[in-house]
Order: C-alpha cells, then structure tokens, then sequence
C-alpha cells in the first residue's frame, strides 16, 4: 500500500542540536548501543548502526562564519553583530521555510537581546517584526484581553 504523503526510511534522519558535548549520550551509543561515530567535521558526527542515521551538531564548536545559522542555535547570542547578520542575511532568505524555521527559533529563543538589539535601528527592527510578528501579535492581543478582563471584573 503507498500512500501520497509516506516518507521512506531512507529520507529520515534523526538530528540532535546540542550547545555542549553530549558525553553521556555519546558513551551510551557507543559502549552501549555499539553503534560507529564518524566525525565529519569540527562539531558535526555521524552516527551509524540504528536503524535511521543519527547526526549531532554541536553548536558551540561550529564555525560562526561557515555555519552561521547553526552556530547561533541556541539561547545565549550576545553579540550584537551576530544578531545583526542574522538579521541582514535573513532579508534575503526570508521566503524560505527553513530559513523561516530557524530564524523563528533563534529569535524566540533570544527574545529580549533580540529586542534590544533591533531597537537601535529601524531596519533591523523591521526583519525582527517581520519573523516574530504574528507571535508579538498574538502577545499583544493576549495582554489587551488581560487588562480587560482585570478592568471588568
């Protein structure tokens, strides 16, 4: 039987995003599972032996400049540059999905540097309006319906 929308096994794979190295995790695949690690590159393995491949990133050891989108997927960018040339390299990409993807979870998980960061230019402000704005929306209309509610009763 095929359905339209069956994926096959050998289109999945299974991703983990870590800040930090996982070394439970990693013993446990090979000590346990006896599963073959590969490192591809510097903070990218490949995990063989489970029935889908398994690949881990580690964020912190990725390059900022070759995997810039990687690199910052997490919670803790300070760097105002950093945010800025996610935003500016976003413009260009902001009618794809995976960027949209990434780009939403970055910026929700760094909401307030976000904030700070885009309010000192109004550019950079509109990109961050533009990705966040149906979520700042529905905030916003959340906290009206807050305050009536506390004004009504």
């Amino acid at each position: 039987m095929n359905h339209v929308n069956e994926i096959s096994a050998e289109d999945i794979t299974i991703t983990c995003v870590c800040s930090h190295y996982p070394r439970d995790l990693m013993n446990h695949l090979k000590c346990v599972r006896n599963y073959q690690i590969e490192y591809v590159e510097k903070g990218i393995c490949y995990v063989t032996g489970d029935f889908f491949p398994i690949q881990i990133v580690l964020t912190k050891a990725l390059s900022d400049e070759e995997n810039l989108w990687l690199h910052n997927l997490d919670n803790d960018i300070q760097e105002k540059e950093v945010i800025e040339r996610l935003l500016v390299e976003y413009q260009g990409h902001s009618q794809e999905k995976l960027y949209s993807s990434v780009m939403n979870i970055i910026t929700n998980a760094n909401a307030e540097r976000f904030r700070e960061v885009t309010g000192m230019c109004e550019a950079l402000e509109r990109i961050y309006l533009e990705v966040n704005g149906e979520r700042l929306a529905r905030e916003r209309k959340e906290e009206l319906e807050s305050k009536l509610a506390m004004q009504n009763a």
